[in-house]
C-alpha cells in the first residue's frame, strides 16, 4: 500500500511499498511474511549457463525494538518443503558435485543480531533507505550439469507481546539480476591467471596464451547488480591494476574482445 506514517512516510519508488502496514504501528504477537519465488538457470535459461549466477537485491527502512522485533529471511529449493535463515547459508546451500566453485554473499543485512525468540534477525532503527543483497554465486560460466531450477525467499517479520507503536519494516523495488556473461563452451575461454583473490590494493592480470593485440582486449569489473566499477583496456601480457578504491564485496571479472567475452571469473574484495 501507499505508506502514510511518520518515518515510513513514502515509497522509494512511487507509489506503494510492501510494509507491515500502512497506516498503523505493527501489532504486537505479529508473524507476518511473504514468499518470492525466484527462477534459476534451468527456469528461465535452460541453454545458457551464464544465467546460473542470481542475486535479489531490495530497499528498505526499519523501525522496531531493538534486538526483539524484526525481520528475517527464509530461503527453501524445494519448493516451501524445507525453509532456512539465510545466515545458514553457508551450511545448508546443497551443491552439486558437477558446480564448479559456488558462494553465498549478501550486503546490508543481519549477521549477529537476534530477535525476541532466538531468531537471526535484522532489527532496530534503519530510518533511510538502505538497499541489501543477497546472491548465489554457484559456478563458472561454462557448459556444465545443474540441478537447481528454483528457490523460494520468504521474507518475515516478527514481533513479542509487548506493544512499542513503532512502525515495523518497509521494502521497495525488489529486483532479481541474472549475470550477463556470454555463456562460453570450456575450451573456448582464454588462459590468463587473475590474483590475489581475495584482492589486496592491486590485482595483476596475466596472460598466458598469445593474444592478439591489435584488437583492442577490454577489461571490466561488474558488481553484483551488473554495474561496472571498473575498466581498462589490457596492452600487455601482465598487468596491474589498482583495486583501492573498490568496496568490499563479491565482482565479476570479465575479458572480451571482439565483443565476445574470452574470460570471466569471480572476485572477492
Amino acid at each position: 500500500g501507499t505508506p502514510s506514517k511518520t518515518l515510513f512516510d513514502a515509497a522509494h519508488s512511487v507509489t506503494n511499498a510492501l510494509i507491515t502496514d500502512s497506516i498503523n504501528v505493527y501489532s504486537s504477537l505479529n508473524h507476518s511474511s511473504f514468499v518470492l519465488e525466484v527462477a534459476t538457470k534451468l527456469a528461465s535459461f535452460p541453454n545458457d549457463m551464464s544465467k546460473d549466477n542470481v542475486a535479489v537485491s531490495f530497499w528498505y527502512k526499519l523501525d522496531s525494538d531493538t534486538l526483539l522485533d524484526g525481520g528475517f529471511i527464509e530461503v527453501s529449493y524445494d519448493r516451501g518443503q524445507s525453509w532456512y535463515n539465510v545466515v545458514e547459508e553457508y551450511d545448508t546451500i546443497p551443491y552439486c558435485s558437477s558446480c564448479i566453485g559456488g558462494f553465498f554473499h549478501m550486503d546490508n543485512l543481519y549477521y549477529s543480531d537476534t530477535l525476541f525468540d532466538g531468531t537471526a534477525g535484522l532489527s532496530g532503527s534503519v530510518p533511510e533507505w538502505k538497499k541489501a543483497s543477497i546472491a548465489w554465486i554457484w559456478s563458472a560460466p561454462i557448459k556444465a550439469a545443474q540441478t537447481r531450477d528454483t528457490i523460494f525467499l520468504r521474507f518475515n517479520f516478527i514481533s513479542d507481546n509487548i506493544q512499542t507503536n513503532k512502525e515495523g519494516w518497509m521494502i521497495d523495488d525488489i529486483k532479481i539480476t541474472y549475470d550477463d556473461f556470454s555463456s562460453v563452451e570450456e575450451n573456448k575461454m582464454a588462459d590468463l591467471k587473475i590474483y590475489p583473490n581475495p584482492i589486496k590494493a592491486n590485482l595483476t592480470i596475466e596472460i598466458i596464451e598469445e593474444l592478439n593485440f591489435k584488437n583492442p582486449i577490454n577489461f571490466r569489473i561488474v558488481d553484483l547488480a551488473g554495474r561496472t566499477v571498473l575498466q581498462k583496456q589490457l596492452r600487455s601480457n601482465r598487468e596491474i591494476v589498482n583495486t583501492q578504491k573498490l568496496a568490499s564485496g563479491v565482482y565479476s571479472v570479465l575479458v572480451s574482445q571482439n565483443n565476445t567475452t574470452i574470460y570471466t571469473q569471480k572476485i572477492i574484495k
